[in-house]
């Protein structure tokens, strides 16, 4: 018997169909003609996607990022891009105190095309803010 493994991949479509109400507004100059009925912990409002399978793209984008996330999610066959992951990020709490040791750099996203700004907290090592560009007066503001 050869030492071979067989490898069996399936594709399990799963479609959820939820009955919600549907309200009409008989208000003539209301901008919104109707409104559907929300339904809690599964949806959200102009989302086509569940709210578990955003919590699930929110651990890929923490634990991997963008390119790398993005790869994890096309080989899962999930349509999630590099810049989709990056947005479903909580962004940073701000600190309680402002900080004593600041320190301030300059960086090239795209091959010296795109500059911006890093200012990280010394002492506790967290990033305070980044800025769009490298002038000084966004850095004085």
């Amino acid at each position: 018997m050869s030492g071979r493994k067989l490898l069996v991949r399936v594709r399990v479509w799963v479609r959820v169909r939820v009955r919600v109400r549907r309200f009409f507004c008989d208000w003539a100059s209301c901008p919104w003609r109707t409104f559907v009925e929300h339904v809690g912990g599964l949806s959200e409002r102009y989302r086509r996607s569940s709210l578990g399978l955003k919590t699930w793209l929110r651990q890929v984008a923490v634990e991997l990022g963008g390119r790398a996330g993005e790869r994890l999610c096309r080989r899962k066959q999930l349509a999630a891009g590099r810049t989709r992951l990056p947005e479903l990020l909580d962004p940073p709490t701000a600190p309680e105190r402002s900080p004593r040791v600041l320190g301030v750099d300059e960086f090239a996203s795209r091959e010296g095309h795109t500059y911006g700004t890093i200012l990280v907290d010394m002492e506790a090592g967290r990033v305070v803010d980044v800025l769009p560009d490298r002038t000084s007066e966004t850095f004085a503001a």
